[in-house]
């Protein structure tokens, strides 16, 4: 069983949209909560009921979080596009100069 891309599209989201929509970056760690349970589940060899839970709970601060409606696919990133941007600049993150 694999992570829902809608997750990955709603934390995205959620980050891309918190400024305009709350007048700050709080609500920004809910959608890097999404995109981080995304990739735990995704990379991890999970039970079905762990990955089911994880996904509960996400869907759970998704539907209480989340005021505008997942925007990749109408602004044509493709879930892959995003991953690899995600990791990208997560491996940078840990490069020295």
């Amino acid at each position: 069983m694999l992570p829902d891309q809608g997750t990955l599209e709603s934390g995205l989201t959620m980050i891309a949209r918190c400024k305009q929509e709350t007048g700050d970056i709080w609500h920004a760690h809910f959608g890097t909560a999404a995109i981080a349970a995304y990739f735990f589940a995704k990379e991890n060899r999970l039970s079905d009921l762990t990955l089911r839970s994880l996904t509960d709970q996400c869907e759970a601060m998704i539907n209480k979080h989340l005021w505008t409606p997942a925007i990749l696919k109408a602004n044509g990133c493709a879930v892959r596009q995003a991953e690899a941007a995600i990791r990208l600049n997560s491996l940078s993150a840990f490069t020295t100069i």
